[in-house]
């Protein structure tokens, strides 16, 4: 039997693509990332982070986004 682990997007290493899963805890800035396509079903690719803990950089949809790791970590993915 296979042992299920919870994997947040702010665990996404640089340059890694996952699918997102499950929106964990719905607040205006994850309905407004989910207003630009950070649904259920998509894709996201991981492009820079910054030093220290600072925001990290997606492609999503043909658009980058920028997101901080407490927002990113609402987000569940299939890794």
């Amino acid at each position: 039997m296979r042992s299920v682990r919870t994997v947040t997007l702010d665990q996404l290493p640089t340059g890694r693509s996952a699918v997102v899963k499950k929106v964990q805890k719905p607040s205006p800035t994850t309905l407004r990332l989910m207003e630009l396509g950070l649904v259920p079903g998509r894709s996201v690719q991981v492009l820079k982070r910054a030093p220290f803990g600072g925001p990290m950089q997606l492609s999503l949809v043909g658009t980058r986004v920028s997101l901080r790791a407490h927002d990113a970590r609402a987000f569940e993915i299939d890794a």
